[in-house]
């Protein structure tokens, strides 16, 4: 499933990509499709042609129209698209969900505007609706820092954080700018004299230009009460807000990793092999032609391997 922000004003953006295969075996790529038109449904609404453009090729059977911006208006709404015609199979086409969010911004997305989200609290909290609020012993919230050394395993970090051993135990260290941003690791000690962190080795090692920002992995009753007395206002639906916001973090991951299979599969590379180790299997490959996405056993109506006259697929 695309994300795609409500009224999106790039049409590049608002496009939604097809596989049209010949009608008759299902696998050959038929190539003279452009200006086919496509079909869309609103939240399982009826099938209509209005709301997205007509077919342009890319080659190899692949094509993408562009949705309307009318048909994208509306936050929340799911449309599938499909594409049909005398020559192909039935093709669905990409699904879109419209949110509020645009998927395209990173710092949306990451955690990357924490700093400046809470860099201040004042007044009163009676829900908390924003991002992952991050606290540090006293109940006041982290700014963050610099990075100013790492081994890959342990991060040494400013001085704008406490001093205190194991002060940071289980909270989360993220490379919130610059190098190594976006990555996220869980600190398993803490060494206040040297202000230095260990933790699982970084894919990318941050450097002296990096920001981070030590986020909290739950918050306790005494952290609770600390932060009713800052801020003068009972707040224990605080704990339950954190839980739900974490479980919506990890949705956003799942959905970002199912979108990349999805582009994958549609964009990347295909292939049927007719002899070798993967004869009688139909291979997909990412974006590089080159990493298997995963493979397909082609069987005949019999249940047969058959790769000139195949009637379904198996997963390998």
């Amino acid at each position: 499933m695309k994300l795609l922000l409500a009224n999106q004003a790039t049409a590049s953006k608002r496009r939604v990509y097809f596989l049209c295969v010949d009608a008759t075996d299902g696998i050959t790529a038929e190539v003279g499709e452009a200006g086919g038109q496509p079909q869309i449904s609103t939240d399982g609404g009826g099938w209509v042609d209005a709301g997205i453009g007509t077919l342009s090729s890319m080659g190899s059977g692949y094509y993408y129209a562009e949705l309307t911006q009318a048909a994208v208006a509306n936050t929340g709404n799911v449309i599938s698209t499909r594409y049909k015609s005398a020559n192909t199979a039935e093709s669905p086409g990409t699904t879109v969900q419209v949110v509020a969010f645009d998927p395209d911004n990173v710092d949306s997305l990451g955690l990357a505007r924490i700093d400046n989200t809470i860099s201040s609290v004042s007044g009163t909290v009676t829900a908390w609706t924003g991002g992952l609020l991050s606290l540090d012993a006293g109940g006041n919230p982290i700014q963050g820092g610099s990075v100013v050394a790492t081994t890959g395993t342990t991060t040494e970090l400013d001085a704008t954080i406490e001093a205190t051993n194991d002060l940071y135990n289980g909270c989360i260290l993220v490379l919130s700018q610059n190098t190594g941003v976006g990555q996220s690791r869980v600190i398993t000690d803490y060494d206040g004299a040297t202000r230095t962190a260990t933790h699982a080795a970084w894919a990318i090692n941050p450097d002296a230009t990096t920001a981070f920002s030590i986020v909290s992995n739950y918050i306790d009753n005494s952290t609770i009460n600390s932060i009713n007395t800052k801020i003068g206002t009972p707040v224990a639906t605080v704990s339950t807000d954190i839980a739900a916001i974490k479980a919506e973090t990890a949705d956003i991951a799942t959905i970002n990793t199912n979108t990349i299979l999805i582009k994958d599969y549609t964009e990347g590379r295909w292939k049927v092999f007719t002899s070798g180790p993967d004869a009688n299997r139909i291979v997909f490959y990412k974006l590089d032609g080159v990493t298997v996405v995963k493979k397909y056993d082609l069987l005949d109506s019999a249940g047969n391997p058959s790769s000139t006259n195949p009637f379904e697929r198996d997963p390998v």
